[in-house]
């Protein structure tokens, strides 16, 4: 995709060395990605970037003001809305329950607890950026 650059966008330089740097497992991006239940995929992916960023903020004083997500090709094409993984190319899902049961819990809620974390990943909606973004934002503290 065409973009301007982030000089050009923000009218600061770029810097030349990062404030700092978290890396991901990317074979364990890339399988996450591709699970065949399309919510589980992308909450599960999120939270590979979501981990590392809360690790960071743990374990680390200096605290950047601004983060940026590099993300895969692969997590752009399949971490959409519409986007669909190759029949060949899915993983396995090992989501326990189904979207109707989990909509169900959200709406109505569940004296169970295994229930309820279940049932979270049906809460966000079926996009990788967005969903990082709300999940970031929601829960800062975790």
């Amino acid at each position: 995709m065409m973009w301007p650059g982030f000089q050009a966008v923000f009218g600061v330089p770029w810097p030349v060395k990062p404030f700092t740097t978290c890396i991901i497992d990317g074979k364990e991006l890339s399988r996450r990605i591709r699970i065949e239940d399309r919510h589980e995929a992308i909450f599960n992916a999120v939270d590979i970037y979501s981990q590392a960023l809360r690790k960071y903020l743990r374990e680390e004083e200096a605290r950047p003001q601004m983060w940026f997500a590099v993300v895969p090709e692969e997590v752009f094409k399949y971490g959409r809305p519409k986007s669909i993984v190759p029949r060949d190319q899915r993983e396995k899902s090992t989501s326990k329950i189904g979207k109707k049961a989990a909509k169900s819990i959200l709406k109505k809620g569940s004296l169970f607890v295994e229930e309820r974390e279940a049932a979270a990943l049906y809460e966000y909606e079926l996009n990788f950026h967005n969903q990082l973004k709300a999940r970031l934002l929601d829960k800062p503290d975790k």
